[in-house]
């Protein structure tokens, strides 16, 4: 058996917590499992669903970034500086 890390919001790992609980799965891997065998023997499943709407990226000032990560209160300011030291060597964002 082979392991896979994901990253999902706060808001989708409670959704899977509930969905566990729920349904009476041993753990959120038994829940996954059953939905990769379900998606396996279904796969018009994902044909149905419609595609994802792709949006052109968007410079934005490196200040604009730094003041909404600053304002969401989440954020130390030296883990933000290192965001924003990180993007401005990327050179995605306009300083």
């Amino acid at each position: 058996m082979s392991t896979l890390n994901i990253s999902v919001t706060d808001q989708q790992a409670a959704w899977v917590d509930a969905w566990t609980q729920t349904y009476g799965y041993a753990n959120r891997s038994e829940l996954f499992r059953f939905i990769l065998r379900f998606i396996s023997q279904q796969p018009k499943i994902l044909r149905d669903v419609p595609p994802l709407e792709l949006l052109e990226f968007q410079k934005k000032p490196l200040k604009e970034v730094r003041e909404k990560m600053l304002a969401t209160g989440k954020y130390s300011k030296k883990f933000i500086n290192g965001i924003v030291s990180g993007l401005k060597r990327e050179g995605l964002y306009v300083d």
